[in-house]
């Protein structure tokens, strides 16, 4: 049996084999559920029910579909897999909330590549709050693309008007003499030290 998420056309490309179950938050499907609010957390509407989720990142609202559906085929009841999404708390530095002082914390720095970036932003955009704020490293590993990758984060982040500071020597290469970009850790809290972020939602 095959779980597939019909809005992603790479996945329904050509695609002939039997058993499928579907999910979208778009099309006919086996199951479907949308997003009904973000601000930070998550919350979405699932069987019909809203559900309030301890998630960050819109992108999250594939896998809430993707658990949903395979447990609805193994036999979990609506009602228990809502309450097995409200009730998940990630521990891992993913898509995890956390309060400090006035500021909320997208905590999402497990791991960071041109992809989950883009998403990680988008979702910050789309965030009903008046002070937004991105503070962003260095995505590594990238090879002969790694200043182009960099180049299209800063554009990202300018063409959206995000309150963006920049940490790590790839984005200090190309943002040289901006108050906003820092060669290292080191360096981005001594300037925090003296210019704090109150009141904000910070990823």
């Amino acid at each position: 049996t095959l779980f597939v998420n019909i809005d992603d056309d790479i996945l329904t490309h050509d695609l002939d084999y039997q058993p499928v179950i579907t999910y979208s938050t778009e099309k006919a499907a086996d199951i479907n559920g949308r997003i009904v609010r973000n601000n930070g957390l998550i919350s979405i509407e699932l069987f019909g029910k809203e559900v309030n989720t301890q998630l960050t990142g819109a992108y999250n609202l594939y896998n809430m579909l993707a658990a949903a559906t395979v447990g609805q085929h193994f036999g979990v009841n609506e009602e228990d897999i809502c309450a097995a999404i409200a009730q998940y708390q990630p521990a891992n530095h993913r898509s995890q909330v956390e309060h400090k002082g006035s500021n909320t914390i997208l905590a999402d720095y497990y791991n960071a590549n041109p992809t989950s970036m883009t998403a990680a932003l988008n979702n910050l955009i789309g965030i009903e709050h008046p002070h937004k704020v991105a503070i962003i490293g260095d995505m590594r590993e990238l090879g002969s693309v790694s200043h182009e990758e960099h180049a299209h984060i800063i554009k990202l982040c300018q063409d959206n008007n995000i309150e963006t500071y920049f940490v790590g020597s790839e984005f200090h290469k190309q943002l040289a003499g901006n108050p906003h970009s820092f060669d290292n850790v080191e360096e981005a809290n001594n300037y925090f030290a003296v210019n704090p972020i109150n009141n904000a939602i910070i990823l």
